[in-house]
């Protein structure tokens, strides 16, 4: 392609995406969310507006195009449906014009969270194999198009945002399956961490049923990615058998450390993955989770508990006789 092609291809990106920043629609936030910041388990901090959200960043692999801002486009209350439009445009093959929509289903866990699944593809050419659904159309409104069940997240796949400065009105019960007080060996993603035999952590569940305290073991210092000793319960989901809890934990983060993690705990009580800012397509208790790009991530932890009164097939906290 001729510079002056490519010159010529960049000015309609911008003069398209000015159109699409002037067109004006009346979707309104779910309750909540206008003028104010949350912390998204998988994107870090949002800010939103009255009717944009800077924060949702994703990038286009072959044109490195990046998107930051969404409008507010649709937004049906009685089905809990989100729909987000991208502010910019990009050109993914240098010939049309394409424009990204994000569709959330919402569940509101308290009156400073929500728990969501993203009812949109999973998009290859998008860095981390984000979802959402692409249009060469700026102004896409049949939902059918913009949302699909059987293309989108489900199951364990699941991402949470809690308010931010609200954090402690977020927080929930962690689940009764996992009040025992653990020890634990680990093992890592690519295998290059295992813990020996004689070195364990401990999860601590009974001294607070809304934290998870740990001490690592000398193998992994962030068995569940937070920079601190103590992790917080902000969402409980079960899936199939097993017992998704998404965690926040707060504090700095670092290539070692998270905001937020998610613990998947077998029916046996005996067994959590870990992993990473948010709950995986196809999560398994005994099994490393796997990326939407199909690498595996976070960790697997072999539980034996150690304190508290034989309840059923686990070992609960005592005020829980």
């Amino acid at each position: 392609m001729k510079t002056l092609d490519i010159i010529s291809t960049w000015i309609r990106i911008v003069i398209f995406s000015d159109i699409l920043k002037s067109t004006g629609c009346t979707c309104q936030w779910p309750d909540g969310l206008a003028d104010s910041t949350w912390l998204d388990s998988e994107k870090g901090e949002l800010l939103f507006t009255s009717d944009h959200v800077t924060g949702y960043d994703v990038t286009h692999v072959v044109t490195s195009s990046t998107f930051d801002t969404w409008d507010c486009w649709i937004y049906n209350e009685t089905g809990d449906i989100l729909v987000m439009r991208s502010v910019d445009a990009f050109a993914p093959f240098f010939v049309t014009f394409s424009t990204t929509y994000r569709c959330l289903q919402l569940k509101k866990i308290t009156d400073n969270s929500y728990r969501y699944y993203e009812l949109s593809p999973i998009q290859e050419d998008m860095e981390n194999a984000e979802r959402m659904y692409v249009n060469e159309a700026s102004d896409v409104t049949n939902m059918a198009e913009l949302c699909s069940r059987d293309l989108g997240a489900s199951g364990s796949e699941f991402k949470v945002m809690i308010k931010s400065g609200s954090e402690s009105a977020a927080r929930v019960t962690c689940p009764y399956a996992l009040l025992a007080d653990y020890t634990f060996t680990y093992t890592s993603s690519d295998g290059s961490v295992t813990c020996r035999a004689d070195d364990v952590g401990t999860l601590g569940m009974c001294a607070n049923t809304e934290e998870v305290a740990v001490t690592a073991p000398s193998c992994s210092r962030y068995p569940l990615y937070a920079s601190s000793s103590t992790s917080v319960c902000v969402d409980v989901l079960e899936v199939s058998g097993h017992t998704y809890t998404s965690l926040f934990n707060g504090g700095s983060t670092s290539t070692d450390s998270a905001l937020f993690a998610c613990v998947g705990l077998s029916a046996d009580g005996l067994s959590l993955s870990v992993s990473p800012l948010y709950c995986r397509k196809n999560q398994v208790p005994t099994e490393l989770p796997v990326a939407n790009t199909g690498a595996n991530i976070g960790a697997v932890l072999n539980l034996t508990a150690t304190s508290g009164i034989e309840f059923s097939k686990f070992v609960s906290c005592p005020f829980y006789k």
